[in-house]
């Protein structure tokens, strides 16, 4: 385990969220999946100002998490609950759609999307992705957004080790832009609204030059 990060803490079961199908279906992309030997695979990502280690327990059939700073480990799994959506009752929702629509009822026994989440993500990263999003490939995607990440962000947030030390980075909420020779400064605050289970941010700008 890498330095400070703490101990693991059950999540989720297995069956209400897959990690690699949430994860990499193209709703983020600054999450990474690593080799933790005898742990096996682990997912590796940061979320507000918490830097997360996430895995499946076979034995438990729970998806565990841990985090750093590790005293923050309860408000950490209040984040990751709200991030994932997980009080979505989601085999009540399949259950409601597969009455509906006779596509969605052959999708929703396919085991493979099982525990395929919508994901709460933070709107400024939300923008930022979509922006450079825009012809790009996945791979040039998540590229872009983890050095936007740690060219404009705050240090990093922890002494990380090997393949996530590039990732300990916050967002910070403006961009700074180069027009015509002169920078201009954006910033972004944002107040989320809800609508079922999908998020619709609301977001002002304000600009000033430098």
């Amino acid at each position: 385990m890498p330095s400070g990060f703490s101990k693991w803490v059950p999540l989720a079961p297995e069956n209400q969220l897959n990690l690699h199908l949430t994860l990499f279906s193209g709703q983020v992309f600054v999450w990474k999946a690593l080799d933790g030997g005898q742990e096996g695979e682990l997912y590796c990502g940061v979320t507000g100002s918490t830097a997360f280690r996430l895995r499946t327990n076979a034995e438990l059939a729970m998806i565990e998490y841990s985090c750093w700073p590790p005293k923050q480990i309860e408000k950490a799994g209040v984040q990751l609950r709200q991030f994932f959506q997980l009080e979505t009752d989601i085999d009540a929702l399949y259950k409601d759609w597969e009455g509906r629509d006779e596509v969605f009822r052959a999708v929703v026994h396919n085991k493979n999307l099982r525990g395929l989440r919508v994901v709460h993500q933070d709107p400024f990263e939300c923008l930022v992705s979509f922006i450079t999003s825009q012809n790009n490939n996945v791979k040039r995607i998540s590229l872009l957004l983890n050095a936007l990440r740690q060219r404009s962000s705050t240090p990093p947030i922890s002494p990380f080790q090997g393949g996530i030390q590039g990732m300990a980075h916050t967002w910070q909420r403006r961009l700074v832009l180069t027009t015509r020779g002169a920078k201009r400064r954006w910033s972004c605050t944002s107040s989320p609204a809800y609508s079922n289970c999908m998020l619709q941010p609301r977001m002002t700008f304000a600009r000033w030059d430098s």
